[in-house]
Parts: C-alpha cells; sequence; structure tokens
C-alpha cells in the first residue's frame, strides 16, 4: 500500500510539472447553417491537418440529427486556415457517419496534397476507398475490391498499404458505426 501511495503521489506531481508548460488555445473555424465535423482521432496517423497545417479535412451535412441515409451524402472539404478558414468543396462521401467521419487520412507518402477517405458506390452499395489529391482537385485512385467491398481502416506510417474492414458486416452487427 504504501508504494502504490508513493506511486500516486509520484504522478500527480509529474503531472503538475508537465501540465504546467502546456499551453491551448481553441478557436471556432466553422459556422452554421451546416455541420462540419471531422470524426475521431483514434488511430496512428489520424490527424485532420496536413503535413504543414494549412488545410484541415472536414466532411460536410446539412444534418446531424439522424444516421445518413444513402441518399444523404456529405461534402468532403478542407478548411483554408491560411484563407480566413475559407471552406472548399472538394468531392462526396457516401461511406460515413458522425462517429468515424470517413477515415480521413492523409498519405504519408504525399502528405501535404493527398488524403484517402471511403465512399460507397451509389448503384452497387460497395464500399470503396479514394487517393484525393488536394493540389489536382480529383481522385487519383479507387481501390475497389468487388469480392469483398471493404473501406480502408487505417493506412501503414509508409502509405503503402491500408488496413480494410467490411462496413456492411460492421452496419449489420453495430450501426453506429458500420
Amino acid at each position: 500500500m504504501k508504494a502504490f501511495v508513493s506511486l500516486v503521489l509520484t504522478l500527480s506531481y509529474l503531472s503538475t510539472l508537465c501540465a504546467g508548460d502546456l499551453t491551448y488555445s481553441a478557436s471556432q473555424l466553422t459556422h452554421g447553417p451546416k455541420h462540419h465535423f471531422f470524426g475521431y482521432i483514434g488511430q496512428s496517423l489520424t490527424i485532420p491537418w496536413n503535413q504543414s497545417g494549412r488545410f484541415i479535412l472536414c466532411l460536410e451535412t446539412d444534418f446531424h440529427d439522424h444516421m445518413p441515409r444513402p441518399n444523404e451524402p456529405a461534402k468532403v472539404c478542407v478548411v483554408d486556415t491560411k484563407d480566413g478558414n475559407r471552406i472548399i468543396p472538394l468531392d462526396e462521401s457516401r461511406a460515413y457517419n458522425f462517429q468515424q467521419g470517413t477515415m480521413f487520412y492523409w498519405n504519408p507518402a504525399s502528405a501535404e496534397h493527398q488524403f484517402f477517405f471511403n465512399d460507397r458506390d451509389p448503384d452497387t452499395g460497395k464500399v470503396f476507398t479514394v487517393l484525393y489529391d488536394l493540389d489536382d482537385r480529383k481522385r487519383v485512385h479507387e481501390y475497389r475490391f468487388e469480392e469483398t467491398p471493404v473501406g480502408n481502416s487505417g493506412v501503414a506510417p509508409n502509405g503503402e498499404s491500408f488496413l480494410a474492414i467490411n462496413y456492411a458486416r460492421m452496419d449489420r452487427l453495430r450501426p453506429v458505426t458500420g
């Protein structure tokens, strides 16, 4: 018990030393009536801003009070922090939810101007992953797997591969994230 109390006191003391050196500020980047969100930051390299910090990825919707329906795509946008936080629509996604977004990842091999996101084919309903180039303002590759339609769930640190999840199965098992 004595060792445990010593550990707690030591950790408490160290946390005050570290916390005193950190300063943060928060500011609102976007304004209504549209809703803007990124999704959660839960895995390595899942960050909203590009390499230089100028552009911040986000989705834009007209609603946030229900789960997205197939006919309710979200706009894929960036916020330009060097131009008054101007929202720039780039594309759209039909494979998103409010918890995870569309699984945005800046491409580690080209983190200044390329990013991945998931989409769903409106005709087949199959999920796939898109590699988008911000400089060219276009999709440069779509990763479609016809046998097992899966979407990106995590990009390798070198950008050469990604972990894929069957979101249709996840939707059956856990609708909030599928």
